[in-house]
């Protein structure tokens, strides 16, 4: 039985580490006399707990949270001044309509789906927005959505301080390249064991088929929703791209 290859760029640390604790489970329950496959565990072992420890750190990174809120806040600020135009361009007072699709005239230049983007591109993309703004400015007064745009640029404001204070902790802590260098080793790893059992399997070695049995399952088990996420946002990326 020949275990399925590892393709590195599909596991989150999440998936690595729990690929990783699977591994040597069902490692550990091989029988003694097979040295070279117990040898194969201490030193998976080793790297998961490696990659254990610096998911930890990473988790616990004391602004995450509040980056995850601010970023909550905007959305909702954002989503809630395009509601406030787009509904105003549906009223009947025939100022307050004109002057509402003027303002999307500008608006309408940035995504209104920008809330789904990653941190930094949002925003980028926010900070368009504002400057889009500046062109109807007389408008936006003339409909009573300033309040509702200081709310969006301060909530953005909020958000950036947030996130340049956690990745300046990050970087001082070096909590991303431990996490990195955690996830290659762990991953390098998994590989040396998928190809040390492969070329054991291949010559026969007493008890190995079944072990790459039950530890293609454990890939496959994995591997399928991996590939899933990666596909759902390649997926997203190409929708948000045209």
């Amino acid at each position: 039985m020949i275990i399925r290859p590892i393709v590195k760029s599909y596991y989150s640390n999440q998936e690595i580490e729990a690929l990783s604790k699977s591994f040597i489970e069902a490692i550990a329950k091989v029988q003694g006399e097979q040295a070279i496959v117990q040898a194969l565990g201490e030193k998976l072992s080793a790297a998961h707990e490696a990659i254990k420890e610096a998911s930890l750190n990473s988790n616990h990174n004391s602004k995450t949270a509040l980056v995850q809120e601010a970023d909550r806040v905007r959305d909702l600020a954002f989503r809630a001044f395009y509601d406030l135009i787009e509904a105003g361009i549906l009223r009947q007072n025939e100022a307050h309509r004109i002057a509402c699709t003027k303002i999307m005239s500008y608006l309408e230049r940035v995504d209104k789906r920008l809330y789904s983007y990653g941190y930094t591109k949002e925003s980028i993309e926010l900070r368009k927005l504002f400057d889009e703004m500046e062109n109807v400015k007389d408008e936006i007064d003339l409909v009573s959505a300033r309040d509702w745009l200081s709310e969006l640029k301060s909530a953005e404001e909020a958000f950036s301080i947030l996130q340049q204070e956690k990745l300046n902790e990050e970087t001082e802590t070096r909590i991303v390249i431990r996490t990195k260098e955690a996830k290659d080793q762990a991953l390098g790893q998994l590989i040396n064991v998928v190809n040390t059992l492969n070329g054991l399997a291949s010559i026969g070695i007493a008890g190995v088929a079944e072990l790459n049995a039950q530890l293609d399952s454990i890939v496959a088990a994995i591997e399928g929703p991996a590939k899933a996420r990666l596909s759902r946002r390649e997926n997203q990326s190409v929708e948000i791209s045209e």
